[in-house]
């Protein structure tokens, strides 16, 4: 989500359940209590290297980042989803991608099937000095937490949000 300079609140909302699938058909003038953020997943992001790893909406906090801030570090974003339509501000990221040196985007339509994660995660070599931030469904941050796990990535550099019902 983001609040422009009228106040006016733009938020991406993907429709999971009852109530976001509510939320997809709201008029204009409906009166909302907004809570949050909560939490502070990419609280110290950027200051190391890293390995983002996005699926689907799951895009939304790295792209907060980013409008926030400039990266300071090297950065590679791993955008994943379904179909093009699933892409949610495609065309924002390539923009702020082409405009820092030091983030490399990858973007990548998966269809129905699954992505081969292990082709696109850097080697050890490439993790070396690396924090890595996941956000999107359980079973593609499930993935890349064995793959890092076995590429050698400390626990403690492996930071996750988990898009399911708490």
């Amino acid at each position: 989500s983001r609040i422009g300079k009228d106040g006016e609140i733009a938020m991406g909302i993907k429709a999971l359940g009852d109530c976001t699938t509510r939320l997809q058909h709201v008029q204009c003038g409906f009166a909302a209590r907004v809570q949050g953020p909560f939490g502070a997943f990419l609280a110290d992001a950027g200051a190391t290297p890293g390995l983002w790893v996005a699926g689907g909406i799951g895009i939304t906090p790295f792209l907060a980042l980013l409008r926030a801030r400039p990266l300071t570090q090297p950065t590679r974003l791993i955008y994943l989803y379904r179909e093009s339509a699933d892409a949610a501000y495609i065309g924002e990221l390539n923009e702020i991608a082409a405009g820092q040196d030091i983030l490399s985007l990858v973007a990548l339509a998966t269809g129905a099937s699954d992505p081969d994660i292990e082709r696109l995660i850097p080697d050890p070599s490439g993790l070396a000095g690396c924090d890595c931030y996941l956000c999107g469904p359980p079973g593609l941050l499930d993935s890349v937490i064995g793959i890092l796990a076995a590429r050698g990535v400390a626990a403690s550099r492996i930071h996750f949000e988990r898009f399911d019902f708490r």
